[in-house]
């Protein structure tokens, strides 16, 4: 799949959500799950290949949910509201706050 292309522009059966939907989280990668929840990318960077950065700065999940707001702001198309759905998603994974 090509990260750098609109979710919106790939073939229904290769978007994250319709692939979650059809086969369930654990068929996803951990960046397709992360594009799940920052729900837009930016003009010539999907929400993959944003999560896929995030992914590579962090290296680890278990790093990337111990990030704080202001840490996760520092990549261009994460802003606010962003940044604070990840850290709710972490946190309710980690079996709530």
């Amino acid at each position: 799949m090509i990260t750098d292309r609109r979710i919106k522009d790939l073939p229904e059966e290769e978007r994250p959500r319709e692939r979650l939907a059809r086969s369930g989280a654990e068929n996803l990668k951990p960046s397709e799950l992360i594009a799940i929840l920052l729900r837009t990318g930016l003009k010539g960077k999907s929400a993959i290949k944003i999560g896929e950065e995030l992914l590579g700065r962090f290296r680890t999940l278990a790093s990337l949910a111990g990030a704080s707001v202001d840490e996760l702001r520092q990549f261009k198309g994460v802003g606010h509201d962003k940044a604070v759905t990840l850290k709710a998603a972490f946190a309710l994974a980690a079996d709530g706050p």
